[in-house]
Parts: structure tokens; sequence; C-alpha cells
């Protein structure tokens, strides 16, 4: 944890985004569970499906019956539209944003359309699959690209909602938003390695509209201000090396809530048996349950001894997941029974990523036995080693591991000889992939994900570790438990930041480096971009709540930033997520009593509602400050008032600062405002 920063976003974005693409996949889906959920089951769109369920064919246009409305989209130009409520038209795509040519003969077989476009190379079909209109374009060029779907092109657009982190819902014509020095505007994302989950969702008035890409690799989605509105493009690159022949893009009409693409995504995960749940992971691994109710915390000097686990849990810290660098202090065996005895988890924080020589290897998670470094090195095209993060030693091939797998069992063996019950492993599950062109373990990104999933399911499985990631994307979802950094949508600026020793801090002193201990203040347009109610929208957690545990990343602990503490404990509340903290004995001299009444607080809300889905959120004000979300059937309501006046009126009128969360059975709700803890003197 103390030699490795977080990863600079525009890197793989600067490499990837040379990439355009040709390929097109594109499925469109107008759900009828989406409208029955969002309008009642009697309240389906209007222009309803041929009652034969056949594919029509008019010249250039397809009509193409789907669930809850009928598709449009035109063979020659990819331009897609659908008939919605009311019997509006809404425009899903604009034509690709280049000449595909005069298309092929339109064949209908087996309800599947299919034609070419043979001034590209492309072959497409078109069939309705599970409610959804799915349409593949392959094509065999290699590094052709295709710029579509164009999105957000309808009047009608008022918001975007991204993944960003936990997720983004940007309004199309807001300022701030557009403005390629501050906002989003200008930037292009890779599905794969910048965004949570591979879908992106516009408001169109009344409805929304949900674009899913199930296979993200060699796809990235650029963001323009075009007339002071925010538009997006998908560019998929195809490669036969990379296995990206086709590209896929499903489309969904839902119900006008910010969080419904993924709504409409959890569907797709379950409908394709990757909805792995916590409660079926608690299952194989009662261990698992200790995540409910806890509180992270990475620790350090008397933190890490059976002594400052005893001062934890007599301050009332009931449940808590504890880290520890496997440095030359790591968490003894002692400490680590005293943490087992209070009903904690306990690992090592651990990297499989990066390798460095042993004679001068600055981390100790850098070092390997022999051949190890170098021969396990990944090379780029040209035969070079990929230099590792900030160019410390290379970055290990995924494969090269698979090959040797025994290396790896040895690993992990010794860093839970501490009788360790957890793991965090760096970056496996995030979304930076990588090709490797070495003949002695050549891969493409798609075989290092699958050799990622196999080494981290194999420490989640056999090996009964609770696991967790840095930032984990959906895809790694079925493997771990949980997610450092999955909540942070990130920002370029805050890097730059984080490297200022004079106002970040450094990695000293030892005992509580300053990089995680000193306090510190965001910039306000970085505060805007992570932290900002008004644009943060729960997508990861609509999806992925009973799945994974999701928090902010490891380095932005709740204590770091003091002026935001107020608006990440309702983040939290409001999402059921638990803060990840970082303790040394001072800390718990003077914050401890705090962070303990935050936790009791927050510990019956998760072990009730942490396995349940969130089945909901909406805005109760229209500057979006104040917010409210429910899990489960009943199970946890939460409002939280991000704003300075009291939401309603009389003695139950929520003050500003302020969280309401009740639990079924409770006959008032949980009212927590942070303020009124207790509170640790200035530092």
């Amino acid at each position: 944890m103390t030699t490795t920063t977080p990863r600079p976003a525009t890197r793989a974005r600067s490499r990837r985004a040379a990439l355009a693409a040709l390929a097109l996949v594109s499925a469109c889906t107008l759900t009828g569970a989406t409208w029955s959920t969002a309008y009642g089951a009697s309240a389906r769109p209007a222009g309803a499906a041929h009652g034969d369920g056949a594919i029509r064919v008019h010249g250039t246009l397809l009509e193409i019956p789907v669930n809850g409305g009928l598709a449009q989209l035109r063979t020659d130009s990819l331009a897609l539209t659908a008939r919605g409520q009311g019997g509006r038209t809404l425009t899903l795509s604009a034509p690709a944003a280049q000449s595909l040519g005069q298309p092929g003969r339109v064949t209908v077989r087996n309800s599947t359309a299919s034609w070419t476009l043979p001034e590209h190379g492309l072959s497409i079909t078109a069939a309705a699959v599970r409610g959804r209109l799915q349409v593949t374009v392959h094509n065999e060029q290699d590094g052709a690209t295709l710029p579509w779907p164009v999105t957000g092109t309808d009047p009608a657009a008022t918001q975007l909602q991204l993944p960003s982190g936990e997720g983004l819902g940007l309004p199309v014509d807001d300022p701030y938003q557009n403005s390629a020095d501050t906002g989003v505007a200008g930037k292009s994302y890779d599905l794969e390695a910048d965004l949570s989950m591979p879908l992106w969702g516009y408001t169109l008035g009344g409805q929304g509209v949900s674009y899913l890409v199930p296979q993200p690799i060699g796809t990235s989605l650029g963001l323009a201000s075009q007339g002071g509105r925010l538009r997006g493009t998908a560019v998929h690159t195809f490669s036969q090396r990379a296995g990206t022949q086709d590209y896929t893009v499903t489309f969904a009409l839902t119900a006008p809530s910010p969080v419904a693409p993924a709504q409409d995504y959890r569907r797709w995960l379950s409908e394709h048996g990757q909805l792995v749940t916590l409660n079926s992971k608690i299952a194989a691994n009662p261990e698992v349950g200790k995540l409910l109710g806890a509180f992270h915390a990475y620790t350090w000097g008397s933190a890490r001894t059976a002594q400052g686990v005893q001062q934890m849990q007599a301050l009332g810290l009931s449940r808590l997941w504890l880290g520890y660098d496997a440095d030359d202090q790591p968490m003894d065996a002692s400490a680590v029974a005293a943490a087992k005895q209070a009903g904690y988890l306990v690992g090592p924080y651990d990297s499989f990523a990066n390798g460095q020589d042993p004679s001068t290897a600055d981390a100790p998670t850098s070092v390997w036995p022999a051949p190890v470094y170098p021969d396990y090195c990944v090379h780029q095209q040209d035969g070079s080693v990929l230099a590792g993060f900030h160019d410390r030693g290379c970055y290990l091939s995924s494969q090269a591991f698979a090959q040797h797998d025994d290396v790896l069992a040895q690993r992990t063996t010794q860093m839970t000889a501490n009788g360790s019950n957890s793991y965090f492993l760096d970056v496996d599950a995030a979304g930076e992939l990588y090709d490797d062109f070495s003949a002695d373990h050549p891969m493409n990104q798609q075989q290092d994900e699958a050799n990622r999933i196999a080494r981290m399911r194999q420490l989640s499985g056999p090996d009964k570790l609770v696991l967790g990631s840095e930032a984990a994307h959906s895809w790694a979802s079925p493997v771990v438990a949980f997610s450092h950094g999955s909540l942070t949508p990130p920002a370029d600026g805050l890097w730059p930041l984080e490297k200022n020793k004079d106002l970040w801090g450094g990695y000293a002193p030892a005992g509580a480096p300053g990089v995680f201990f000193k306090p510190a203040d965001l910039p306000a347009d970085l505060t805007k971009q992570m932290f900002d109610p008004a644009y943060r929208i729960p997508l990861l957690e609509t999806a992925l709540h009973d799945v994974q545990v999701n928090l902010d990343r490891w380095e932005l602990s709740y204590t770091k930033l003091p002026a935001l503490e107020t608006t990440r404990a309702l983040q939290a509340i409001l999402q059921n997520t638990p803060l990840n903290l970082v303790l040394d004995g001072p800390v718990l001299n003077t914050d401890g009593k705090q962070l303990a009444a935050l936790q009791q607080y927050f510990a019956p809300l998760h072990e009730a509602a942490g396995t349940q889905p969130m089945t909901g959120f909406r805005y109760l004000s229209a500057d979006h400050q104040v917010q409210q979300s429910s899990f489960g059937d009943g199970v946890l309501q939460v409002t939280a008032n991000f704003g300075s006046t009291a939401y309603g009126s009389g003695p139950d009128a929520l003050p500003g600062g302020c969280v309401d969360a009740t639990l079924k059975g409770d006959r008032q709700p949980r009212r927590l405002c942070p303020t009124t803890l207790p509170q640790a003197p200035l530092k």
C-alpha cells in the first residue's frame, strides 16, 4: 500500500484513445420488466410490437419488436429510434460518425435479420434475445474502427449517467460539465479500464435509455460538448489478436430514473448467470459474513499490535476489516489472533502486478523468487519490457504466473502464515488489462482478465480468504467480496495533488505516513468532480450492492479530508457502504470515539441490508441535495440531506447535514447528524 499511488486515469486512456473502433454489435432492449417496475404493468409504451412478433423490412429500415415497444434501425447508417411512452419517437443513436456505404440485402431467418456493409467489411445480425434486440457486427479487418452509437442527440435528453467510480449523473446542459477545463467534455473513457461497469445512459424527458457493451475490451466512450450539451460516442476497434472482431451494444428503453442503466445491467448479469451474491459467497465461506457492519481500516504503528486491536474493541468498534502493508513490520500472529478473537477480518496488502530487481526493490511486494523478475515481465509489441507503475520495475504477466501456478501458491501461503483470514490484492480486479507479446507467455487482454479471475477465484474459493481488490470492476464481482476505491469517481487533478508532499504528505514517518494521516483540503473543482452530491448517483450500488462491498479509495480515508467528513458520512449511509479508515495509536486516542459512534450507527443498517439489493434511489429536492435510497423489500430506507436547510416541516423535519434511516420494524427513523458526534481536537 505504501508502495503504490493512484493509477493516473489518463495513462490507459491516452494509449487506448489512439485506437479508433470500427465494429458494431448493437442490441436494443425495451424491456417489459423495466416498464412494469417504473410505470405499472398496464402502462406499456405506445408503439406496440407487431402482433406476430416478426421483424419487418422496409427498404433500409428494420422494425424490430422488443419488449415494451418497437425499435427502428437503419441498415445503412445504424441510426436507431424507438417509439416510446405516449407514442413519441426517441432517438437512441444518431447515424454512425462515418459513412458506412450501401448495405447489402437483408435476409430474415429464425427471427434474425442479417445484412452486410461491404464497403467496410461488416457482417451484421439483429435479433430479439430475451426481450432485447441484439445486433452483432463482425469484422475481420484488423485495426478497423466504428464510431457508434452516437448518443445524447435527442433534444429531450436531460441527464447523462456515467459509471465513473460509483456513478455520475450529469445534466447534459451543465456549463461546468461541458467545460473541457473542469468537467467531462473532451474526455474519452475506456469501457474496460476507466469505468466500473461497461454501460452509460441518458434520461430523455419522461423516459430513459441505457447502453450496455457486454464485452467492452476494445471499446471507448468519448464525451463532447456540442451546442452546450453532452454527447457520447462509442468507438470500437476490431482486432483478431485481441479477439474483438465482434462488437455488441444493447439498448434498453427504461424509466426516467438516474439509476435505470444499472437496473438494466443487473438484469443482464442475472440472465447470464453472472450475479453472484454476497449470500452465496457467505454460504461458501462464512467468514465473508464478517464484512457486514464492518468499517475498513489500514493499520500503522501500535494499531498493528494485539494491544492496538484490544483498544479498538474497547472503544466499541464491533466490526472491522483490518489491513496492513506486507513490509518489515506486518501484523504478527498475536495481533492477528487478537483481531480474529474480536470478530474482525484481517489480512495483508499484496500485489501480483509489479516485479523489481530484488537488490534494488523499493517494495517488499515487488520482490519475487527467481526467475520471476525479469522473466515474467510483460513485453510490448516492439519487444521492450512494459515498465511498472511510475517506471518501477515491470508489470508482471498473469499468463506467466498461470504457467507456473506454484509461484503464487507459495506467495499466498507465506503471506497468510500469521493466520490472516482475508487478503487484499491490489489492482487485480481493476480494469487496466495487458497484451503480452512475449514468446514465452503471450496473451491478449481477454486472457489477462481470465487469468486474473482464475487466481482470484483460487484465493476466495479453495483458499477460503475473504478477498478484496482495488477498484474492482464488475467483471470481477463473482470472485471478490469487497473493493477499495470503487465508489470514488476518479479525477485527473487528484494525482498531481497527491504528489505534492507539502500539501498532501509523504511516506514518512514510517509509523504514520503523512500521505495517509496528514489532513488535506481538496481544491473546489476536485471536490465538485468527486464528492458533490448533486452529481453523484449510486449506479454501482444499484447493480452490485448485494454482490460486493464497495468503499472509497484507501488513500482517501475518512479523516484525510476533514472538510468533507459530513458529506462522506451521509453518502456512506445513503448507499449502505462502509467508511475506509487509517488507524494508528494517536488516531485511536483522538478520533476513536467518533469513529466508533459512526460504526455503531452503521452496523445494524448494514447487517440488515448489506445482502439486500438496492431497490430504489430518487431525488427529493430539485437541487438534488436531498436524496433517498431503499434496500430489499422494505428492509431499509434512507433519506440524506446534504444541504444546509431543513427538509420537511415540524418536529420530523430533517436538518441539513443529517440522515434518517429506517429499518423494517422501526417505529421512527434512526437519525445521524455527524457534527454532533464526539469530535476529535483540531490537528
